[in-house]
């Protein structure tokens, strides 16, 4: 299921609610969320961000996706950022398996 990133404070455990990623998580733009991204997370997701930036281009969507509660239960889960252009996706970063 592919939503659109809403609040991605918990990527880079900030919890200010006016924080500017998020502002930009709700206008959708790939690129500015990407660059705000890794300019400020550390994480060993860092490499996989950079390739989603490199691929980006202007008019990109970045989306959340989850495999959904079910796989989850079955320890078969899957949820992270995807890139989007002309509504398919065209490469994605998973952030939360299990």
């Amino acid at each position: 299921m592919l939503e659109p990133p809403g609040p991605l404070a918990y990527l880079v455990r900030d919890d200010d609610e006016a924080d500017e990623i998020d502002k930009l998580a709700l206008r959708g733009d790939a690129i500015e969320i990407l660059d705000a991204l890794l300019a400020k997370v550390r994480f060993p997701a860092c490499p996989d961000l950079r390739r989603l930036r490199a691929r980006a281009v202007s008019g990109d969507k970045l989306r959340n996706y989850s495999t959904g509660t079910q796989s989850f239960l079955f320890m078969m889960g899957s949820a992270g950022l995807a890139l989007l252009r002309s509504g398919r996706v065209i490469d994605y970063v998973e952030l939360m398996y299990n």
